[in-house]
Parts: structure tokens; sequence; C-alpha cells
């Protein structure tokens, strides 16, 4: 029946076709599972080099941070090269000052201190100097910039998700430092032992080593990959790619102070607080001494420490008004109303290193276990020999009890570098006492407290001590009977007008040497190269009597207007001024009237970044026109002050922070805070707490800024920063270098010969 049926010829067609159809099906149906697996594959793929790639993509960002880090090293290298330089020469020329006859150096092609400068070997140790500030802040910053931190994708629509980096536990290598390299013998040998260890192979530095994982999840596919960085250390000067970039600015005072402000700079605090740069504080008037603004160091029982780099104006105090306060200024000219050790304080001092004093008022010793030291020229210029206010007559004030066993004054009297046109010791005016009835002259440029008595006492009679024609001998009107004194309570003194400012020293040093009962500070007083007092100085127990103006009535004119240049006008060189010798007034320029920050910087459009922006930025760009509100810095560490309200407080993240701050109203800075910038404040400035800060005038960093930010993103649109410094008319050019960002590839390409970089694909 089965082959009947087989044999049949009926239907066969169909069947046919359908026994095609279902192996048509069959090879249809695996064709298209075989294309999904495989389409599957592709995307599988696709995302697998997608999440491999986002992964080396923040192995790449942090590359871009090693760059950044880099440039941010040799910054620091050259700085260690310039100070290490600086306390090379002064050691050299304290030595040659102790010692003529110096013995043969190495960095001298000859003998007996004479011959060519070995600039092979300075250069060696200059290389030295760069490659310890080098391999110093590598070891101290690379590792927080690098580690836990998270990269973004650019394209949000490829992942929205960030690359986590992080350093690979016990794989930092770090640059090994042989010695402290604070402290520097460059003589002790022909081969000054090298600062960082060195290959034995490749006589260059072991190179800093560290590795970084990163991690990525791009969907559902994690990936790893390793990098290890290797980065060497160059050459002081070598010629890593700069850019440079030719700008043209209209010039502007501002850009070349670390700080300005119109009212006064209040530092308290048991830490060292450093200013690399220019100060300008025009301060505040008082009737109390204590009172006094311009820069106040040490204030309401708490003690203050600065360090100044730079030069220092003030129209009023420069002083210590606290125990242990300290205000040490180095290569830098100030400028005062006064200098002042202020009385009832214990422990503080006031120190100028290379550089020269001009005061218009005094210089004050009244504390206890006090100390005013210059290293270098003092000009006090306001000329009290026709004086009529005791504001009109530059002394020196000596009210310090223990002066004759613990507090001492210094000064040397020579010539800075910082010293345009003269040097030595010019005391213009003397000391007043001040009386219930008034102010009284005395004949002391130099003045002890109690040493007033000279003038309340007749001098010896005898007639043989006295002559008008022998000029070996006193004048005839010091004689006792020729003296008229004068009740000025509580004290009688010689009548006003009876004696000339110079006849009151020489009756001032007569007065000593009939009765030696006159406080004169054997060696803790020592004031060196004298060039003219108008009234009696005491140095080295040595009592000087005064002498006529004459000749040096130039000096002193020249150096009145030099104050009111660097007062009136804050030394601006837009000015057509010029330091150095005046006979008369400047002509073409009133220096009565003064330059105010409105005249350089227009407030037109506010400036008010948030808190994060500032952190995430690691800068504050910041204009407030508002004389009411006050701006706190605070970093890490410190608190927020009380007189500032929570809306105007940045607390600060990390340390290090850049910056251009422009304000009418007060600055506050608490914590740990290394700035780089300008300050400029209609309103108080003050620096507060025991952390340590730094704030550096960076010239680059500042033009640099400034001549890019004419169109600054806000939340509310666009400022512009630039042109709110106003034109002056003074355009200058520029060459400003150029800082790649992290994003930049020049950031890490042009240090491509420092650091290499070794991939490990770990899944």
């Amino acid at each position: 029946m089965i082959i009947k049926i087989l044999k049949s010829k009926k239907g066969s067609t169909l069947l046919l076709v359908m026994a095609v159809m279902s192996i048509l099906t069959l090879l249809g149906t695996a064709i298209i599972s075989l294309s999904v697996v495989n389409l599957k594959r592709q995307i599988v793929d696709t995302n697998v080099k997608t999440s491999f790639y986002l992964t080396e993509a923040g192995l790449e960002e942090a590359y871009a941070v090693i760059g950044k880090e880099i440039e941010n090293a040799i910054q620091a290298g050259n700085k260690k090269v310039k100070d290490e330089l600086e306390l090379f020469i002064e050691a050299e020329s304290k030595k040659e000052e102790s010692n003529p006859e110096v013995d043969d150096s190495i960095f001298i092609n000859g003998k007996d201190g004479y011959g060519e400068v070995n600039k092979e070997k300075i250069e060696l140790v200059m290389n030295e100097w760069f490659r310890a500030g080098f391999a110093s802040y590598i070891n101290d910053h690379l590792e927080g910039e690098l580690n836990d931190k998270e990269y973004g994708v650019v394209d949000k629509n490829t992942d929205e998700q960030s690359s986590t980096v992080r350093i690979v536990d016990g794989s930092t290598e770090k640059y090994s430092v042989s010695y402290d390299t604070s402290t520097v013998s460059l003589d002790s040998s022909n081969n000054p032992e090298p600062y960082i260890s060195i290959d034995e192979k490749t006589k260059e530095p072991v190179p800093y080593k560290i590795t970084l994982q990163s991690d990525f999840t791009h969907k559902k596919i994690s990936k790893q990959i390793r990098g290890t960085f290797q980065i060497g250390i160059p050459d002081f000067n070598a010629p890593y790619y700069v850019k440079n970039v030719q700008a043209q600015l209209n010039e502007n005072i501002l850009w070349t102070k670390a700080i300005t402000t119109e009212k006064n700079i209040y530092v308290t605090g048991n830490s060292v607080v450093t200013i690399n740069g220019d100060i300008y504080a025009y301060g505040e008037m008082a009737t109390d001494s204590r009172d006094f603004g311009g820069l106040v160091v040490g204030n309401n029982n708490i003690s203050g420490n600065i360090i100044i780099n730079g030069n220092v104006a003030a129209n009023s105090y420069i002083h210590t008004n606290d125990d242990n306060s300290h205000i040490t200024i180095n290569n830098g000219d100030v400028y005062c109303y006064s200098l002042v050790v202020q009385e009832d304080t214990t422990g503080s001092t006031i120190t100028i290193n290379n550089g020269v004093l001009n005061t218009k008022d005094d210089i004050e010793l009244n504390g206890k276990d006090a100390d005013i030291t210059i290293d270098g020229s003092y000009f006090g210029f306001s000329n009290g020999a026709d004086a009529v206010e005791h504001n009109q007559s530059s002394s020196i004030v000596i009210n310090s009890p223990d002066i004759e066993s613990k507090s001492s004054l210094t000064i040397d009297g020579e010539e800075s570098k910082n010293s345009l046109y003269d040097k030595g010791v010019y005391i213009g005016g003397t000391v007043y006492i001040d009386l219930a009835g008034g102010y009284y002259q005395t004949g002391e440029s130099v003045s002890i407290k109690g040493n007033y008595k000279a003038y309340g006492e007749y001098l010896k009679d005898d007639d043989d001590l006295y002559s008008n024609t022998d000029h070996s001998k006193r004048k005839e009107k010091y004689k006792p009977s020729n003296i008229e004194f004068e009740n000025y309570e509580p004290l009688v003194l010689i009548k006003k007008g009876q004696l000339s400012t110079v006849e009151k020293s020489e009756y001032f040093k007569y007065y000593g040497e009939d009765y030696g009962d006159l406080t004169i500070g054997g060696d803790s007083i020592n004031i060196s190269n004298i060039r003219y007092n108008v009234g009696a100085t005491i140095s080295e127990g040595t009592i000087l009597e005064g002498v006529e103006l004459g000749l040096t009535d130039h000096v002193l004119k020249s150096k009145s207007y030099d104050y009111k240049y660097y007062i009136n006008k804050m030394a601006d060189p837009v000015v057509n001024y010029t330091e150095g010798y005046k006979t008369g007034e400047p002509a073409g320029v009133n220096l009565d009237t003064r330059v105010h920050i409105t005249d350089r910087f227009s407030f037109k459009e506010d400036i008010i970044p948030t808190e994060n922006d500032i952190n995430e930025d690691k800068e504050i760009i910041f204009v407030n026109d508002n004389p009411d509100r006050s701006l706190a810095l605070v970093g890490p560490g410190g608190s927020k002050p009380m007189e500032v309200g929570a809306h105007n407080t940045i607390n600060l993240t990390d340390s290090n922070l850049k910056g251009i701050i422009v304000t009418k109203g007060d600055v506050y800075i608490t914590g740990n805070l290394n700035y780089t910038g300008i300050i400029a404040a209609q309103g108080n400035i003050h620096i507060q707490d025991n952390n340590l800060k730094a704030i550096s005038n960076t010239e680059n960093y500042i033009l640099k800024t400034v001549f890019e930010n004419d169109k600054m993103s806000i939340a509310d649109g666009t400022v512009n920063l630039k042109d709110q410094f106003e034109n002056n008319g003074a355009l200058k050019s520029f060459l400003i270098q150029s800082e790649a960002g992290v994003d930049d590839a020049a950031s890490y390409l042009k240090y491509d010969n420092i650091v290499d970089v070794y991939w490990e694909q770990m899944r």
C-alpha cells in the first residue's frame, strides 16, 4: 500500500514545494539567528572598545595633570635658584667684608680672588638648586593632585559616567633628596654633592615613579588600565617648549603690588605671613599712637609676624602693636609716616634687610626687650630746624626702659641695592616733649627718655669754658648768667626761642660732659655713617652735636618728593616723575594730589563667583562695588571671621589659590593659604590666625588673566574684567608666557621628553 502511494504521481508537486519551503525556512532561520548573534557581538565589541578608550582617557587626563604639575615644579625650581643665589651672594659679601684676604674660590679661575668667573661651576651648582626645588615640589604635591580623581566624558551622549583614577597602593617611588637643601656650603669641595640621588648607569637623577589605575564601566562592561609614569628632572633653563603671546594692555599700578589698600593691614597670629611683592597701605591717622593704622602687626592681645619681600608704603604707621610681634622687610625700600615698636609691649622687633627707610616723622623704639635693625640707609627727611609742629620734624625716639640692657637699635647706614643716589643716615629733625602747655622742641635727633633734664639745668659756671671768639670753647650765651628758664608744666626748661635747634644740641652735649648722668645706651644704640643730624645723636655711648643743614638740603627735599610719589601716587610709573636729586618741586606733576583705586579701576560690573567655582578652578576673580560687602577667604584649618556673613565667606578646599580681587569692602584671610595674584581694597585687610599664609604677586599670571578676561562667563551672562582697569593712555606691550590647561594637549606633549609612560591593561 505504501509503495503504491509513493509511486502515485498525484500531489507530488505540492509535496516537493513543501519540502523545499521547509528547507528554506530552516536555512533562513539559521541565517537570521547567526546575523543576530553577529550583531550582538559587534555591539558588545563596540562597547568593549568604548569602555577601553574611556578608561584610557582617565589616564590621559591624569597625564595632563602631571604636565601641569611639572610646569609648577619648574617654577618652584626657578624660585629655589633665585633664593639660594641671593643667600650665596649675601654670604660671600659678608665673608669678604669680614676677611678681605679671601681665599681662592672654586667659582673663580685665578688666584688671590682675581680672575674670570667659572661659569660652568656656577651653572653646575645652580642646576643642583633647581633640581632640589623641582623634586621637593613634585614630592609634596603630585600625589594629592592625582589620587581618587574623577574625569567626566566630554561627549555626554556617549556616557555620562566618569572614569575613576587612583594611585596603586605602594607604587610611588619619590625622588630621593640626599640632605637638607636649606643650608648650602658651596665651596666645601670642587664638586658639590648632588642633592638628588643619581642613577649610576644613566648619570641622571633617579626618576619619580607612580602607577595610576583607571576604572570605567560603560554599559555594564568594566575596564581597568594601569599606567606607570616615570618623571625625570629637567636641567635648569632647559629649552623645553614654552608658548609666548605678545599682548598690549594699558599699564596699571594695581597689577604691580601684592596688596593695595586705602585703609589698613592688620596681621595677627603666631605663624609667619609671607608677602612676595610690594605693599601699599595708605593708612588712617589717630590721636593715640596705638590706634594708628597703616601696617599693624599684632593687635588686641594677639601677636603677629610678617615677612615682606618687596617695597612697603604707608602714610600712617608701620608698627608692632603687641607682644612678640615681628616685621621683617627684605630687599625693599620703606616709606612711612613713622616706624614704631609700641610701648607696653615685650619682645617685638622690626628688621629691614638691604633696604632704605624713609620716614616723614619718627623712628620710635618704645617696648621692652625690643629691637629695630636697619641694614641700609635711613632718611628722616622732615626738616625740624624751623619746625612749628612736632610732626614736621623727623627724629629717633627711644623710650624703652631697658635700652641699656636688652632693647637695641642699629642702623648701619650702608648703601642697599635699592639705593638710587645716596647712602647714609640723615636725621632732619629733633624730638619734641609733650607737655601740658604744648610741645617743647629739644635739641636731640636721637632722644632717650629722661634725658630732657639737660634743658632744665645750668651748665658749669666757669668763665674759662666760654668764649665767643675761641671756637674750641662754648658760646657765651650758654653761661648760666645768660640762660633763662620758664615753667612748662610739669617741667622747668630753657625758655623757648632762646636757643636754636643746633644750639640746643650743643647745650645737650655740654651737659653730658659736665654732669655725666645722661642715659646714652652704651652698645645698645649703634648708628653708623651719619651724614646729617640737626640735633644731637647718641651712638655707641658717644654724643654728637647737630650740624647746620647746608649742602644736604637737596637730599631732604628730594626724599620728601619721593615720599609723595610713593604715598600719593602709589609709585605709579604712569606719573611723570623720576626719583633722585631735586632742588625744587618737580615740574609737570602735582605730587600733592592722590591716586585712588577708583582712578585705576572703574567698578563697572561686579564679579561675584560661587564657592564651588572657586574651589573647582582654584582661582578667584572678584570685583565688588559695595563698601559694606566684606570678603572672607577661609583656607584649610581656618574659621569664618565673626565680622563676615556666611554669604560672603569662601571656604577653600585647597590652600593653593590664584586670583584678582578688587573690592570696595574689607578682606579677611584665615586658615592655610598660598595665594598668587593681587588684592586691592578700599577697606581694611585682616590676615588672621595661626596658619601659614603666603601672598605673591606674579606678573605673568596677572597680565595673562587680565588680557584673556575681556568676556568672563557668569551665571547671569558675561562681564568684562579687562576693560574695568582704566585706560590711562600708557599702552604697553607685554610678553605673556602661556600656561597650558588640563585639557590642552600641550600641557603634557611639551614635556614628553621628561615623562615616560608604561601602559598595562588589567581587564
